[in-house]
């Protein structure tokens, strides 16, 4: 795993720049041109730092990635539904996703029975899906110019209506406990970010004044 993928643009910077005051201030100490008691000081201030930074950035990095593996986990499963073309009923694995009605993306799996292909009745993403079922409740519960509508029909119960209703409440509040968990995962890095900005400014400006006095050395 790269610091590319785990940590963000002023972590990786900040890291960098701990490395560098370390190493520098630590060839001080062994030429005898930095004092020891400094070098502890100032190692152990920044190694806790690093530290701590490593430590965020890796609990930020797994709630991330676990939202990304159940994606990617949930192509490889199994799904209940029902063949479009010959109403055949099992559980099909994806053979890919295509979009489909309201310009929602679809698995799309083939049924072993007629050998055609079809879409999944719901969308996969989690959003995609709470629109399709708020969408799905409009439509059967519109009622005609005689008052008819498709929940009251003889095909449907008042028993489904109450489970599709209930079922809907609750992904839509698992949605929106997952969607909180991502926001405050980016309102926490954020909040990091402008601890970083001035420990990074300040090794920054350690880091331009040593590479200056070395190019003046060389000068002379």
């Amino acid at each position: 795993m790269t610091r590319e993928v785990v940590y963000n643009k002023y972590e990786i910077e900040l890291l960098e720049l701990i490395d560098y005051a370390i190493d520098f201030f630590r060839k001080g100490m062994e030429m005898g041109e930095v004092p020891k008691d400094f070098f502890d000081t100032f190692s152990k201030k920044y190694e806790f730092i690093k530290e701590n930074v490593t430590r965020f950035a890796n609990e930020r990095y797994d709630i991330v990635e676990f939202f990304e593996i159940k994606k990617s986990e949930a192509s490889k499963l199994y799904y209940d539904d029902t063949c479009l073309h010959c109403k055949f009923h099992s559980s099909f694995r994806p053979i890919g996703n295509a979009v489909g009605a309201m310009g929602f993306t679809f698995y799309l799996f083939n049924c072993p029975k007629c050998n055609k292909n079809f879409l999944a009745q719901n969308p996969f993403d989690m959003h995609e899906n709470l629109a399709w079922v708020e969408h799905e409740i409009i439509r059967i519960s519109k009622e005609d110019a005689h008052g008819n509508s498709i929940k009251n029909s003889k095909n449907h119960t008042p028993e489904q209506f109450e489970n599709l209703i209930k079922g809907y409440l609750e992904f839509k509040e698992e949605v929106r406990k997952l969607d909180e968990g991502l926001a405050a995962n980016k309102v926490e890095e954020e909040r990091d970010i402008q601890q970083l900005i001035p420990l990074i400014a300040e090794l920054k400006g350690l880091k331009i004044m040593v590479e200056e006095q070395q190019k003046n050395d060389e000068i002379n």
